[in-house]
């Protein structure tokens, strides 16, 4: 009897070999609309418009006030002087309904303050709220 010496293959050898053409393209198409996805969340503040102006957009003063707290805490309503709990009773009284409110803030200002007068205006039905920013 003759025995033949079959060569035995290498079982990890054959089989371990994976096409990874697809998974490269795959993994490139990824990149791609990665890359392509974060550059339109870019902010363009840096862009310089010259906007045509426009009466429209103005509103009413009667409907606007405006809401300043100063570095030291005090607070203003329209350059009167308040306290926060004047403030609130407006608010409840709703003084503040269907009126656009500008909130200037100094940046000094504890961000307590700010979040409770944000709060104190939320509950008083305000139109809009606007914060006032340097220019």
């Amino acid at each position: 009897m003759r025995y033949s010496h079959k060569r035995q293959r290498n079982v990890s050898e054959n089989e371990s070999k994976l096409d990874m053409s697809s998974l490269m393209d795959i993994v490139f198409i990824l990149l791609i609309f990665v890359m392509v996805s974060m550059s339109f969340t870019t902010d363009f503040k840096w862009m310089e418009m010259d906007l045509p102006e426009s009466g429209i957009g103005v509103g009413n003063k009667k409907d606007e006030q405006i809401i300043s707290i100063k570095a030291n805490g005090d607070y203003f309503l329209d350059r009167k002087k308040i306290n926060f709990e004047q403030l609130k009773e407006f608010s409840e009284k709703n003084v503040f309904q269907n009126k656009t409110i500008t909130l200037n803030v100094d940046k000094q200002v504890p961000y307590e303050f700010f979040i409770k007068t944000v709060g104190v205006l939320k509950k008083g039905n305000i139109q809009k709220l606007n914060l006032g920013v340097e220019n």
